[in-house]
């Protein structure tokens, strides 16, 4: 008899493939030592394994594809400024007795920031197109002290072995987790133990999987629950439907774009490999020696070990030199690559890579609307679907008993990604701070603030002295102006 979790991550398995491809080429970790020759290819012919070796080690990563997801990741949050997010009866962030203030300055438990976790849910997005968010209630100690607000963390794909069912609201999710299964630092014991979450609509339950030789030999499993728990989550005010803490969130795009960028990075990585080891060859003329098998030994002797040499028969007229391969090919394989990367941008990108050039607003507004816009559209709605999920089901946690409270906190991102004409912006700003001057309705500091976005308070504190001290004049309280 096999586990009931048996089936599930084996078809989990296949789907990993890609996930765990798409990542490891977004973080590096396929360059390390354990992963590289996963994705540096070997040539079948004419490459030894010691000079394979040799390549591996001066195979050095290429960073396309994380470019490209920081850049788009990077267009969506610059606009973070235009965020509309209420946290309704979560009170005010900016207040530290409130669970709004928690929530934004330790969102996942480990200290991690409210905004920097969204980021994240956008990255892990972009890259895997899906991700699981999960909220976990107060934690106490038992006797009603509080040891852990409310948090939200971050699942990513790759730890979902199964659901159902397969499509809408799941009624059951199973999540495997990799636990430090050591008694202490000094424990040099296996680290990590599996553990599974099985996530129900009425509550949760942890074991691990443990197996057992039966009398005929045969393998069979047991589940040993670790641990159990009750929640209550509710679709809807009304409470008619159950739901569960854990969801999914995707891009509703019918490719796994962040799987083929990372194809297209990888093969770029091995022809840049390629091109660099050709490059290092043609660095290293080929000895000719012409002599007698003795006489081509002795010659050897006196070379280092590894050094490139032929042996010439000596009845051939012929003299002692070096033979230099046409090199020529290689400028053709550099171009190529070059293209390649070209390519890839624009594959990424669409047309934001020849926007980013020093042109004005209106040609970026032009140019960047083919494709880039859409994406960003998709990303940025399932980024808010995610955060207002979370807030969902942590106004719940909160107010149970309160379903008037629910659906209070929200936000929503803009739509608009297209960049500001700064000349336009500064000119705009210009006009205001010369019109308010002549009518004597602005303050200094206000005209310091408007022309220097940059500064930070005490910056803007510095530079109204300096102007009043310039002037010889008392600045006049800002409270008896206009502006």
């Amino acid at each position: 008899m096999t586990h009931f979790t048996d089936k599930a991550e084996q078809e989990q398995r296949k789907k990993n493939k890609k996930l765990d491809f798409a990542w490891q080429q977004y973080t590096g970790e396929y360059i390390e030592d354990e992963n590289i020759q996963d994705y540096l290819n070997r040539k079948l012919q004419r490459e030894s394994p010691k000079a394979y070796e040799s390549r591996i080690e001066d195979s050095d990563p290429v960073l396309l594809f994380p470019t490209a997801v920081d850049g788009l990741n990077g267009i969506l949050f610059a606009k973070d400024d235009e965020t509309k997010r209420e946290w309704g009866q979560l009170g005010d962030p900016e207040e530290p007795d409130s669970i709004a203030y928690s929530l934004k300055r330790n969102a996942d438990g480990e200290g991690t920031n409210w905004n920097p976790l969204m980021k994240q849910v956008g990255i892990k997005e972009t890259v895997l197109h899906q991700i699981w968010g999960l909220v976990e209630g107060v934690q106490t100690d038992g006797q009603g002290n509080t040891l852990q607000e409310a948090t939200v963390k971050i699942i990513d794909p790759q730890s979902v072995i199964d659901r159902y069912p397969k499509s809408g609201n799941p009624e059951q999710v199973l999540v495997k987790e990799s636990r430090d299964a050591r008694a202490d630092i000094r424990d040099d014991s296996d680290s990590s133990q599996d553990v599974y979450v099985l996530y129900e609509l009425d509550g949760w339950t942890r074991f691990e999987v443990q197996e057992f030789e039966g009398g005929n030999g045969e393998i069979s499993y047991t589940e040993k629950v670790l641990g159990a728990g009750e929640y209550e989550y509710w679709a809807d005010n009304d409470r008619t439907k159950r739901i569960l803490p854990i969801f999914p969130c995707e891009l509703p795009m019918p490719r796994f774009v962040g799987y083929l960028l990372a194809k297209k990075q990888n093969h770029i990585f091995n022809k840049k490999s390629s091109r660099d080891w050709g490059v290092q060859i043609m660095s290293f003329a080929l000895l000719k020696i012409v002599g007698t098998q003795e006489q081509f030994d002795a010659v050897m002797t006196a070379l280092e070990k590894g050094a490139n040499a032929i042996r010439q028969d000596p009845d051939v007229n012929d003299s002692h030199g070096y033979l230099s391969p046409e090199a020529g090919y290689l400028t053709e394989a550099g171009d190529i690559l070059e293209e390649d990367k070209k390519n890839f941008y624009e594959s990424a990108f669409k047309q934001y890579g020849d926007a980013a050039k020093q042109v004005t607003a209106t040609e970026i507004r032009l140019e960047s609307r083919s494709g880039i816009e859409a994406f960003l559209t998709l990303l940025v709605t399932s980024i808010d679907e995610f955060e207002n999920d979370c807030l969902w089901r942590i106004e719940q946690v909160y107010f149970p008993d309160n379903p008037s409270a629910w659906g209070q906190a929200y936000v929503k991102r803009t739509r608009d990604f297209q960049p500001k004409d700064i000349i336009a912006t500064l000119e705009s700003l210009g006009s205001v701070v010369l019109n308010a001057d002549r009518a004597g309705a602005m303050s200094t500091k206000r005209k310091v603030e408007l022309l220097n976005p940059e500064m930070t308070e005490d910056e803007i504190d510095e530079e109204v002295q300096r102007i009043n001290e310039e002037r010889g004049a008392v600045e006049v309280p800002s409270s008896m102006q206009g502006g």
